[in-house]
């Protein structure tokens, strides 16, 4: 039991490496060497996307604000733009029951969202004039039979919130390009 653990964790870091390695030879093949802040901000976005997983259960079963729609602490995984009941797409698409603010609902807006406070305000950049370097870039790729691979990588267009910019790192399967 032991040996495979042991591989399922080699397994997830080399999938890690490669991804990011995909990332940011992307990132340089667009950027050039301004590619570099984006490329070393890279394992900070990982992380965070990992403990999120660790973290969420814990923050709204004991940081979360009377109400329910905010956390008390470890406020760098909320999100900046809703509360802990998630966004219409969330609410119709992928919540469990009809209380959006069951304990469950949350932890599933923060597994989905989660480390948004910090995409933006940590590793973000300032929308101050748009800086050269805050680039954007999003690939479509065709697989097979109605199914395209949606990239999206660099600090998002979206927004900006607050005067800020998030860090985006995006691979998902879609039916539309």
């Amino acid at each position: 039991m032991t040996q495979y653990l042991l591989w399922l964790v080699y397994l997830s870091v080399g999938a890690w490496l490669v991804v990011w390695l995909g990332f940011v030879s992307a990132a340089f093949i667009r950027q050039g060497s301004l590619a570099w802040r984006y490329a070393l901000r890279s394992p900070l976005f990982w992380l965070v996307v990992i403990a999120r997983y660790f973290a969420a259960p814990i923050a709204v079963w004991r940081y979360s604000t009377p109400d329910r729609l905010y956390l008390t602490r470890w406020r760098w995984l909320e999100t900046i733009d809703n509360t802990l009941a998630g966004d219409y797409g969330h609410q119709t698409e992928h919540m469990i029951g009809t209380d959006p603010l069951a304990w469950y609902n949350r932890v599933l807006w923060l597994w989905r969202n989660g480390g948004n406070r910090f995409n933006y305000w940590t590793i973000g950049v300032a929308d101050d004039a748009a800086p050269k370097w805050a680039f954007w870039d999003k690939v479509t790729i065709h697989l097979a039979s109605g199914i395209f691979l949606d990239i999206h990588f660099g600090w998002s267009p979206e927004g900006p919130k607050d005067g800020r910019r998030k860090y985006v790192m995006t691979i998902r399967l879609k039916t539309k390009p």
